[in-house]
């Protein structure tokens, strides 16, 4: 497993983090054409038991006196001007007078957690696969999803091009063709299949030639 790097989704909540998240995972390229079962390790952020959320050490708040309230702050230069987000509330609007020596006035605890997931055949380098209230978890129970960002690692020999089909140098492969081992036994029944299919067409065409 290699997750190259956490990234949070830009959907905000109440809390001081957003409930969606978003971790690239890296997979082969035999991984993306036949599909493969994936353990996926991932932290998570959820909410301070001792302030609760607040990142307060009283659990209170009070309104950001940059932003006022707002959670953004605008800068004129010259003729234009340009709305960010708060930095000294980060968005919130709140700040804290003595912070929660738990949480070091995050709000927010971290957790490492794992879930399986399938990897569906056929998966292409970029695509995003959603897994349902596996992200951030709010103040009030509720939870984010996760988003797997997929990543496909390139294959010394072979392209993928137009769905299933695999290209190396000039020749065209089925994506049934790529990556059998004669020890695995269906790749043993497939190889069995294809000989049978041989035979039929060889045996065919030695009949046509005796009628000729």
């Amino acid at each position: 497993m290699d997750l190259a790097r956490v990234q949070v989704a830009a959907k905000r909540s109440s809390d001081k983090y957003p409930l969606d998240l978003e971790i690239v995972l890296r997979i082969k390229f035999n991984e993306a054409v036949f599909g493969a079962e994936k353990e996926i390790d991932f932290t998570i952020k959820k909410p301070c038991q001792t302030c609760k959320g607040s990142g307060s050490k009283d659990g209170k708040t009070h309104v950001c006196p940059h932003c006022e309230g707002r959670g953004r702050i605008s800068q004129q230069r010259g003729f234009m001007s340009f709305v960010q987000e708060c930095p000294y509330c980060n968005g919130t609007g709140e700040t804290v007078k003595d912070r929660c020596s738990d949480c070091g006035g995050s709000g927010y605890k971290e957790e490492r957690q794992s879930v399986k997931v399938n990897i569906p055949e056929g998966i292409d380098d970029g695509m995003r696969m959603r897994v349902s209230e596996k992200g951030n978890v709010s103040s009030t129970g509720a939870r984010g999803d996760l988003y797997v960002h997929i990543e496909v690692e390139a294959d010394e020999h072979f392209v993928r091009h137009e769905k299933r089909r695999l290209y190396r140098d000039s020749g065209i492969f089925h994506a049934g063709d790529f990556g059998r081992d004669d020890h695995d036994p269906d790749a043993k029944r497939h190889n069995r299949a294809q000989a049978a299919s041989r035979r039929k067409r060889q045996s065919s065409s030695s009949y046509l030639t005796a009628l000729a």
